[in-house]
């Protein structure tokens, strides 16, 4: 269908809708007909109405970290919680370049700071991470398993 047709259908369909007439009972073409994201190959018609393909929400985000400000310059970093069974704490993360990664924990509960992968800078916890992540969410995730154990074996 052409964009002219599309424009045509729509027009009428408005119309009928303002006019306050009953509109007919078959829905404009464009509703009709379905289409493809060609890159994502998701459907704009599902079950008669349009819907847009879906967002990407990163997965960082879903568990509510946010991005936040540093004073070094060029340093990229997010804060939010490191979940575990035994409780949460507040990390922040930050990335001096693409795909290095440092994680501090802000808010360490006292037991857990002897423990070897806590080591003090400032009023914060670095924390050392045994895996090689590459994205910030392969890094939360790493993260919060290390303090879990960590947290199991002061248990």
């Amino acid at each position: 269908m052409c964009l002219e047709d599309f424009l045509s259908n729509l027009d009428r369909y408005l119309a009928s809708l303002l006019s306050g007439t009953q509109p007919s009972r078959e829905a404009p073409s464009i509703i009709k007909s379905t289409a493809t994201f060609p890159s994502k190959g998701t459907s704009l018609v599902r079950r008669g109405k349009m819907v847009a393909p879906p967002l990407a929400i990163p997965f960082w985000q879903r568990l509510g970290w946010k991005s936040v400000r540093t004073p070094k310059s060029g340093v990229r970093a997010w804060r939010g919680p490191l979940s575990t069974r035994f409780g949460s704490v507040i990390a922040q993360v930050e990335s001096p370049h693409p795909n290095a990664y440092k994680v501090y924990i802000l808010n360490l509960p006292m037991h857990l700071r002897d423990h070897p992968c806590f080591a003090p800078k400032g009023s914060r916890y670095a924390m050392h991470l045994h895996g090689k992540a590459r994205s910030l969410s392969q890094v939360i995730l790493e993260a919060e398993k290390e303090l879990e154990k960590a947290w199991n074996r002061r248990s």
